[in-house]
């Protein structure tokens, strides 16, 4: 036998024992999960929602039961409290004591690699051609993987992209629905957006409504039907039953501008084309601008969810992340299909994928793969970078002046900026040790009035502080020069701590400055 028939039989035997034989449909789809890891790598953990979800998840662990009030802070509370969010802080309770902040930004990167992948299903099944899926799909990292803090939301996207497919595609095995009512329950206990099923079933009646308007073939409205009983009786497993409701229209009413204290949460705010997200949402919605203009049509329960999210994210940054998600699959098919038909005219009409050599999907799978297992946390740090692309945690978190506070407890109350608040109650462990934090929800109108007249000196601070019982001052410069400036100049304050990003004023023992 020649040595190219050896090599040839070698080669076939070697194929033979491949259980599993990975394409260039493995190879794109990689790129896509490539650019999720890679983008998760290059956020560190936020200094702001994970602390407070760690130490109360810690809380309801410790107590086995849910608080009706919070702990963490000492000023009072709009009413009583409602957390929807109790099944996520204890899952980020549970994580943080089995493997830190490196499994915190590692189920980042998880759900971010998941999210990656299920779009890539999504285009496919939405008929868009595997090279353009995978593309677009990684091109979609950019606009979600920003949107996936460690922060109880994280829960839910994935919940979010397996009802949107089970609404467009319904299903009539049984297991399947079950796995979904068991999907959209979890979804209920960890993160209000939960109500985004409304608008997903929605699309998938107008899509199931039209099927039997042109067939006259019922069993897809009927599958849709039984899908959306079992969507909308899946959330009722929940502590609060029908009541979790109530929760969900007040936090999006107070957060969502319709109160005095809506317009303090950014994220609730418009995007705008000054920042590099905002301009990534305008440049995707000029994206699908320009396909409609070409002639490019989405389907009808497409158009009612790209309506209906753009929208959403026009109204709030935080939205985008929901919006990145519905447009991908109608940008990725109608893209594939423009230039295909560009490229049919040209003469070079690109063929249907072929599968590629065994071996060498093989290998530049592995190089992919490495590049993803170098992203993560763990092995991330060692890595010849600079530090900022390798640490951990936010520049931003007062991991400094948090030691100091720890190793120099008093009795009195804090009052400090409310973007520390979440990260001192989580290293300091007082409970009602904080004037507010980021849940701006939680709070009345009064509260924050008397927490931006401190923060920037105004002459009542001294009063206001008096009132609220606080006795030591944990101080940004950046964000409160105002109250810096007044407390140097009063009587009755020491300065006991500057590491130059936190001031720390601790009341005089003998009255004087």
């Amino acid at each position: 036998m020649s040595q190219a028939g050896t090599d040839l039989h070698i080669s076939q035997r070697w194929s033979d024992r491949v259980i599993w034989r990975p394409s260039l449909l493995h190879v794109w789809a990689m790129l896509a999960v490539v650019a999720a890891a890679l983008g998760s790598a290059l956020q560190p953990l936020e200094p702001i929602d994970y602390w407070w979800g760690v130490r109360l998840g810690d809380l309801i662990r410790a107590t086995h039961a849910i608080p009706t009030d919070d702990p963490l802070i000492y000023t009072p509370l709009r009413g009583q409290i409602v957390d929807g969010q109790w099944l996520a802080k204890v899952l980020l309770s549970l994580m943080h004591q089995a493997g830190g902040v490196e499994l915190a930004l590692a189920l980042r990167s998880t759900v971010a690699i998941g999210t990656a992948l299920l779009l890539i299903r999504a285009c496919l099944a939405a008929g868009a051609g595997p090279r353009t899926s995978a593309v677009v799909a990684g091109l979609a990292a950019i606009l979600f993987v920003p949107g996936l803090a460690v922060r109880p939301q994280l829960f839910a996207v994935i919940p979010f992209v397996i009802l949107w497919q089970a609404a467009l595609y319904p299903s009539r095995w049984i297991a399947w629905l079950v796995l979904v009512g068991a999907v959209v329950a979890f979804w209920a206990n960890v993160h209000g957006s939960f109500i985004l099923i409304g608008p997903l079933l929605g699309a998938g009646f107008v899509d199931a409504a039209l099927a039997y308007w042109h067939t006259r073939d019922v069993a897809p409205l009927r599958r849709w039907a039984v899908l959306a009983v079992v969507c909308v009786g899946a959330p009722l497993l929940n502590p609060y039953g029908p009541g979790l409701a109530a929760y969900v229209a007040d936090t999006i009413l107070v957060n969502g501008g319709g109160t005095a204290t809506g317009v303090l949460g950014v994220e609730w705010g418009p995007p705008t084309v000054k920042t590099l997200y905002g301009a990534g949402y305008f440049t995707s919605v000029l994206a699908v601008i320009g396909l409609l203009a070409a002639g490019r049509r989405p389907r009808p329960g497409e158009a009612l969810l790209l309506v209906v999210f753009g929208l959403l994210a026009l109204s709030s940054i935080r939205h985008i992340l929901w919006w990145s998600l519905i447009v991908t699959p109608f940008v990725a098919r109608e893209t594939g299909q423009l230039l295909s038909g560009l490229l049919s005219r040209a003469g070079c009409a690109p063929g249907p994928l072929p599968a590629g050599a065994t071996r060498l999907n093989v290998i530049c799978l592995v190089a992919l793969g490495t590049l993803v297992v170098l992203s993560m946390p763990w092995t991330r740090g060692r890595l010849p970078l600079p530090p900022a692309r390798t640490a951990l945690m936010d520049a931003l978190t007062p991991v400094a002046v948090a030691e100091y506070l720890a190793a120099h407890p008093t009795a009195g109350r804090l009052f400090n900026d409310t973007n520390w608040s979440a990260y001192l109650a989580w290293r300091l462990g007082a409970p009602g040790g904080s004037f507010v934090d980021n849940r701006f929800e939680l709070h009345p109108p009064e509260v924050w009035d008397a927490y931006s007249t401190i923060s920037r000196g105004y002459p009542s601070w001294q009063g206001r502080l008096d009132g609220y019982g606080a006795t030591r001052l944990v101080l940004d410069p950046l964000t409160q020069p105002g109250l810096v400036e007044a407390v140097r100049a009063a009587p009755g304050w020491q300065l006991v701590y500057d590491d130059g990003m936190a001031l720390v004023f601790d009341r005089s023992p003998n009255g004087q400055h």
